[in-house]
């Protein structure tokens, strides 16, 4: 039997707990008979219309295309060119330049200072560049597509007035951590799931039914196990309190925390999440009321197995905590991170040093667990926010956090210490807490894997900690010395990646032709994914003669990382030395070139000649310590230097400027030997 564990969730809700206990069975009664008929009821939404876009604004679609190293959108068809400036002048705007005369079936129109809009249908950029040079053209550029920030219709967003007079603060955090900026990129994806593990969800909350997550294998009701996953009526999660698919709650903390991961966004009622779509998975573990958790390790359980049966879990949301190491508990959280769960834990809310006092989750050592503090509106750390520069990861908005509360629990009661609560609408309220600022980051972790699918517990865990805003009121108190930004961490997620090609080598054979194939790998994937061209030149080895020159265009496909191409090198039965030739990369789109040149190796296999490899590595190239080997160094795509001349100095290995190497028989098996006096040293070329 798992093991029980009485913790508690994080947020400012202590006065209430003697008489929520009080009244625990009555609750807890009523919560396994849901809510009474009537007491939540779905507002009526007004009409809306579509904002139209006039069909005169521009003939043409949008398109996406690679410009300056990167993937961006633009006019299909259209461009902007500036004339070279004919005579110069002191005043700016007196640009006097020769007026563009275009081809047929092209038009321009002046913009002044020698700008010219022009249109050139089922016309590359490259092509039109081409033709702008000659007509006497500074630049020509595609004409970009730019948006507004992101912004959704939902009326608690920015600051409102819920009675005409009072005003009350919106949602202060989700600007905060910059959402209307992240939104550009991504407001979410309904294929990302986030298991809530708290006191259930307000199933019936018109700002979160849209994102419940639903087992499509569970016919509610019924009494019965239909899919076969181990528990019966799992429709929306699991009650791991109870062993029931009861997931309701009349508490209130957990559907204040999955508003925050994931209230429906641009529905013009209410609250939004960080994630405006994303389906939110329930699992509770609320045994009384607010008083006391148990099942979390059942819980857990639940929620990988889950994972293990194809639903794509992301994240797991865990606004609880408590003293007390658990080695069942702590693995159980690794297996999380094991199946590609991330697990983001509230730091705590008694005000100490979780690294002198642990509270867990959150202090686990674990690499897929994020610890939060909460932050106020001026990015202070929270007067009781539980901190650690070795032990908390990183701060999020955690006071005044307005979010959604099922319509049974009148928020002025729930917390009285916000007074906005007396005036907020029914089924929403403020909260205070790390439990509140937890959301903000497990929300994070959705829209991340909604934007790069293929994205690892280490890149996302890197992305949201690596782009935090340093804050200095922060730097004695968390690891990252800041507090969470999404448009940082998006960033950072998207980065252009970065290219490198890796040499190749084979034996030329006597007759026929055999393939070299090179691997060209990125970083990272990207949504859009990578192109580059490439082209054989130079060298030892003649083309036409020794090799097949190729030129091409390779690419990436969106969230992979590597491709590949071949040259057919020519066979012979002639007596000749090994040969080289040189491949080099060029106008990437969507990723920038880091290393861009390789060499193919051709060995002759006729008879033994001196080599007429290069006789210089590089300084792109460096030498390392293999792993585990203090003796073997690795290089990628070592040019190979000449069999006859003196050995390599151990300096030379620290800093290479050349290599020489010995040994046929190493050269055929592509691992060229390095006589040093010493040990041997091999590369790999």
């Amino acid at each position: 039997m798992w093991r029980k564990y009485s913790m508690t969730v994080f947020c400012f809700v202590s006065r209430l707990r003697r008489s929520f206990k009080k009244r625990a069975h009555r609750a807890c009664t009523h919560k396994r008979n849901s809510l009474a008929a009537g007491i939540f009821s779905l507002e009526t939404l007004e009409s809306r219309k579509y904002l139209a876009v006039s069909p005169m604004a521009f003939s043409s679609g949008i398109e996406q295309i690679g410009f300056g190293g990167e993937i961006v959108e633009a006019i299909n068809d259209q461009y902007i060119l500036r004339m070279q400036q004919t005579s110069p002048s002191t005043n700016s705007f007196d640009y006097k330049h020769a007026v563009p005369v275009v081809p047929k079936n092209w038009s321009s129109a002046p913009m002044g200072y020698g700008f010219y809009k022009i249109s050139a249908p089922e016309t590359s950029l490259a092509q039109v560049q081409a033709w702008g040079t000659k007509a006497g053209a500074k630049y020509v550029e595609p004409r970009l597509v730019s948006h507004f920030s992101r912004v959704p219709n939902d009326p608690m967003y920015g600051n409102y007035s819920p009675d005409q007079t009072t005003n009350l603060p919106g949602l202060y955090g989700m600007k905060q951590i910059g959402m209307e900026t992240a939104w550009n990129t991504s407001t979410g994806s309904s294929s990302v799931v986030v298991a809530v593990i708290d006191s259930g969800i307000d199933t019936t909350h018109p700002d979160l039914q849209s994102n419940l997550w639903v087992n499509r294998g569970e016919i509610p009701g019924n009494g019965r196990d239909d899919d076969g996953n181990g528990y019966v009526d799992d429709v929306n999660g699991w009650n791991a309190a109870f062993g029931n698919g009861d997931v309701q709650d009349v508490f209130g903390h957990g559907t204040h925390v999955s508003g925050t991961i994931a209230a429906a966004g641009n529905n013009a009622i209410g609250v939004v999440g960080v994630n405006w779509q994303a389906k939110i998975m329930a699992v509770d573990v609320d045994a009384i009321t607010g008083g006391g958790i148990i099942g979390i390790d059942e819980g857990l359980a639940y929620v990988i197995k889950q994972k293990q049966l194809g639903t794509n879990v992301v994240a797991i949301n865990a606004s609880y905590g408590g003293p007390g190491f658990s080695q069942a508990a702590k693995d159980l959280y690794a297996l999380a991170g094991n199946v590609g769960i991330t697990v983001v834990a509230a730091a705590g809310n008694a005000g100490t040093n979780n690294t002198l006092s642990p509270g867990y989750p959150a202090s686990y050592d674990l690499s897929n667990i994020i610890s939060v503090a909460a932050t106020d509106q001026t990015d202070a750390l929270a007067e009781f926010s539980n901190f650690g520069k070795a032990s908390v990861d990183l701060g999020a908005p955690g006071v005044g956090i307005l979010s959604t509360l099922p319509r049974s629990v009148l928020a002025s009661k729930f917390n009285p210490a916000d007074k906005n609560n007396t005036s907020v609408p029914l089924g929403y309220g403020y909260l205070d807490g790390t439990s509140m600022a937890t959301p903000h980051v497990t929300g994070a972790v959705a829209l991340l894997k909604a934007i790069k699918p293929s994205a690892t517990v280490a890149e996302i865990r890197d992305a949201i900690l690596g782009s935090v805003q340093k804050r200095g009121a922060l730097t004695t108190f968390v690891a990252t010395g800041g507090r969470l930004s999404v448009a940082g961490a998006v960033s950072r997620l998207i980065a252009s990646p970065t290219l490198s090609i890796a040499g190749a080598s084979v034996s030329e054979g006597n007759v026929g032709t055999r393939a070299m194939t090179f691997s060209i790998t990125a970083n990272h994937g990207t949504s859009s994914g990578i192109t580059v061209r490439y082209a054989t030149s130079g060298g030892t080895a003649t083309a036409g003669v020794d090799y097949r020159a190729v030129s091409g265009v390779a690419r990436i496909l969106p969230w992979q990382t590597s491709t590949t191409f071949t040259v057919l090198v020519t066979g012979d039965r002639t007596v000749e030395s090994d040969e080289y030739f040189t491949v080099t990369l060029s106008n990437a789109i969507g990723g920038t070139i880091e290393k861009g040149t390789a060499f193919g190796g051709i060995f002759n296999d006729d008879g033994t000649t001196p080599s007429s490899f290069p006789s210089t590595i590089p300084s792109f190239f460096s030498l390392s310590s293999a792993s585990g080997s203090s003796s073997a160094f690795v290089a990628e795509a070592v040019e190979v230097s000449s069999k006859s001349v003196a050995p390599i100095s151990t300096n030379q290995l620290k800093s290479p400027q050349s290599a020489s190497f010995f040994n046929t028989a190493a050269f055929a098996s592509d691992h060229p030997t390095v006589v040093t006096g010493k040990p041997a040293k091999k590369f790999a070329f």
